[in-house]
């Protein structure tokens, strides 16, 4: 599932099917924070999809701020 994810980022983004992924599954929330950090080719694509399927003070992000902030 990953390299599908990587994958995706990379090309065109589908992102209400993203979207529907990232709150469906938090396996999947969380390999977009992952990816935000740690790929620097497709880390501002990983964060514009999080950015579209969060909602304002969600709590599953509160954990990650500052592994995002301190990059």
């Amino acid at each position: 599932m990953s390299r599908e994810l990587i994958k995706e980022l990379e090309g065109k983004i589908d992102k209400d099917r993203i979207k529907i992924l990232i709150n469906k599954e938090d396996k999947i929330f969380k390999f977009f924070v992952k990816q935000c950090c740690i790929s620097k080719h497709t880390s501002w694509r990983a964060a514009l999809v999080l950015h579209h399927a969060i909602l304002k003070n969600d709590d599953r992000i509160k954990p990650h701020l500052k592994k995002l902030f301190y990059l």
